[in-house]
């Protein structure tokens, strides 16, 4: 049933007097008054000097735009999240980043995130997915810095290729090991020998990596190394004895 005009034209003074309604409550009680600001899971008192917030005003009025921006102009604050919890309260978090994978740190044996462009985050205020793989023999300098060796984004691109194309593939790669110049070493979930790749087409060989097996049913019980670098072939090793 189409609606006529006039019902049309009730529902827009309605939802005009709703909304005339939620302004005045807003602005004219205290209903939405802000009363707790909460930084990086804190709980505090609302600091008006700090955060530049304002006194007896409503949580929808707040400066949150120029907030994020002066947080951001501090010395190692790289990211800045502002959310409201209604109905009194602010929620700031810095910092705040969501890993694509984990790094191992050769030097120190510290677990830290990789973001997607292979800045070095703290795992504490991050979402953690031990899905995701983890990288070895690589160095992390300093946090919110990329890692010095270059092939970690190279990699980081073709993890999230290889997740759109196979996500049962992706799931399967369980290290990753930076240690060798001339390649890098894939570990794959339950298998007992090692993957070596080219870090630009990883997706790539890993998949066609794939395909050979089901293809052509190889045993590969008693092999060590499965080198996936040339385009043409798969050269295998075989486990010493």
């Amino acid at each position: 049933m189409t609606p006529t005009r006039r019902t049309i034209r009730i529902w827009l003074i309605a939802g005009t007097v709703i909304c005339a309604a939620v302004i005045g409550v807003t602005r004219l009680t205290d209903a939405f008054q802000l009363q707790q600001v909460t930084y990086n899971g804190d709980p505090t008192e609302t600091n008006v000097d700090r955060f530049g917030l304002l006194d007896s005003v409503s949580v929808f009025e707040q400066p949150l735009d120029s907030l994020a921006e002066a947080l951001l102009a501090q010395r190692n604050v790289f990211r800045v999240d502002v959310n409201l919890r209604l109905p009194v309260g602010i929620d700031i978090r810095t910092n705040s980043f969501k890993p694509a994978c984990y790094a191992v740190d050769r030097e120190s044996g510290s677990v830290y995130g990789l973001t997607f462009d292979a800045r070095a985050v703290r795992l504490e205020n991050s979402e953690r997915n031990w899905e995701q793989p983890v990288f070895t023999g690589i160095r992390v300098r300093k946090l919110y810095e990329r890692c010095d060796d270059h092939r970690a984004g190279l990699v980081l691109t073709q993890l999230e290729d290889l997740e759109e194309r196979n996500v049962d593939l992706y799931r399967m790669v369980e290290q990753i090991d930076f240690s060798h110049r001339q390649f890098i070493a894939v570990n794959l979930a339950g298998l007992p020998y090692e993957a070596r790749v080219r870090p630009e087409f990883l997706a790539s060989d890993i998949v066609r990596y794939a395909d050979f097996v089901s293809r052509y049913g190889a045993d590969l019980t008693k092999i060590a190394v499965v080198d996936l670098r040339y385009a043409d072939m798969i050269v295998t090793n075989p486990r010493r004895r």
